[in-house]
């Protein structure tokens, strides 16, 4: 217990050598891993609130006036959770940084205790430093760290559905169900995954063939790369929003005709990697015999929902997020001690890093050109009268796009 105080006292005063000591003891002290993560979390906390983030910046200041009705939840305010959260903490006086502080925290606690959970019942991963060690490193590099601090409520949303789909394979309904409300209220497209649950539990006593899997995505990827519009349109028949966003999606600037047409190859290229671990992650997945049926079901449906997702480039990265993330709780639940599963562990990780890689050399700007992030992990007590992005400083530094100004 003193060395769990100690630690968090030490991280309070300087994240850079809370990490330093948590990586070297997280072995011994599996508490370690919720330290490592909220490195992550204040790190990102303090990167330039760009993109979605901007948005989501002038929400959170303009939110006082917000309220709820219960008559528009459905066709207007179906994800309300942001907005009232961020009245809430606006309203106490809490900076934005703070804030997305919290939100990432409680994200990454979320990944962390799914992580140690599936650690606690799998001796091969408990019980081996150097496997432990190597998926420590593959949790890590498989979040998408700037989806979270850039895309927000997406990215809170889908970590809270992963953890959900978790809570299913656990038997554990009712906790499912609370996390998948949870989720869909801060993000209406989670609602896309429960239909996909109830059809993985209802096939949960099927097994399907791997060859016939293959044979199945190869169908729907040549024939369905359009469905992903009338799939959330169904969801949602009655709702105009909904259906100008999927348009937009589909056929507007974030479909995939757009990218194609107007991307370098450079950029085509960063978009492939950043869906990369998905082709070995469901290689390695499909030769394991021991996945459970529900597992193996949603992981199923999740790469079909991949595939006909491919005519919205943004929809499809999106919900390979969700599917990155379930497919490798399924090789965490299925390694065993063996040499062919470490050699598994180490591809995944090396699609993982290559992922995260690819990410950070596109936020290199942000990287490079600013401190304060640099400054929280160094030591928080540097932002003493300095500890957020004001007002002026987006104003000279970023447009109204989101983009950095020239």
């Amino acid at each position: 217990m003193r060395d769990k105080v100690e630690n968090i006292i030490l991280f309070a005063f300087s994240p850079i050598l809370s990490l330093m000591l948590s990586v070297r003891n997280v072995y011994y002290n599996k508490y370690c891993v919720y330290l490592i993560g909220a490195f992550f979390s204040i790190f990102g906390a303090f990167l330039p609130p760009i993109s979605d983030a901007y948005r989501y910046r002038y929400t959170y200041y303009h939110s006082c006036d917000y309220s709820i009705s219960l008559q528009s939840l459905w066709t207007t305010e179906r994800d309300f959770l942001y907005p009232l959260l961020s009245r809430m903490f606006c309203t106490a006086g809490i900076p934005f940084e703070y804030f997305r502080f919290l939100l990432l925290l409680g994200c990454y606690s979320l990944y962390c205790w799914m992580f140690l959970d599936i650690v606690k019942v799998n001796p091969a991963i408990k019980d081996n430093k150097k496997v432990f060690l190597l998926a420590v490193l593959a949790l890590f590099m498989s979040i998408r760290f700037f989806t979270l601090t850039t895309g927000i409520r997406f990215g809170v949303a889908s970590t809270i559905v992963v953890v959900a789909v978790y809570m299913v394979y656990k038997r554990k309904f009712i906790s499912a169900c609370v996390l998948y409300m949870i989720s869909m209220a801060m993000h209406f497209s989670m609602l896309v995954f429960a239909p996909f649950t109830i059809i993985a539990i209802m096939l949960s006593r099927v097994s399907i063939p791997s060859g016939v899997k293959y044979i199945i995505i190869l169908v729907v990827l040549m024939t369905s790369q359009t469905a992903i519009g009338g799939i959330i349109t169904a969801l949602f028949p009655d709702n105009e929003l909904v259906t100008t966003k999927v348009a937009a999606y589909v056929e507007g600037n974030w479909g995939t005709a757009s990218l194609l047409k107007h991307a370098s190859v450079g950029g085509l290229a960063f978009t492939l990697v950043r869906i990369l671990p998905v082709i070995p992650l469901t290689i390695i997945i499909y030769k394991r015999q021991q996945v459970d049926n529900f597992l193996a079901n949603i992981c199923f449906l999740l790469l079909l929902l991949l595939c006909v997702s491919f005519s919205s480039y943004s929809i499809l990265l999106r919900y390979s997020n969700v599917t990155i993330a379930v497919l490798f709780v399924a090789l965490l639940l299925t390694t065993t001690d063996s040499k062919r599963s470490l050699m598994d562990l180490k591809i995944a990780l090396l699609s993982f890093i290559v992922m995260f890689a690819s990410y950070a050399y596109s936020q290199r700007e942000t990287l490079s050109r600013f401190e304060m992030h640099y400054r929280v992990i160094l030591s928080p007590i540097s932002l003493v009268g300095d500890y957020t992005y004001t007002d002026k400083w987006i104003q000279d530094n970023i447009d109204r796009d989101g983009e950095y100004r020239k």
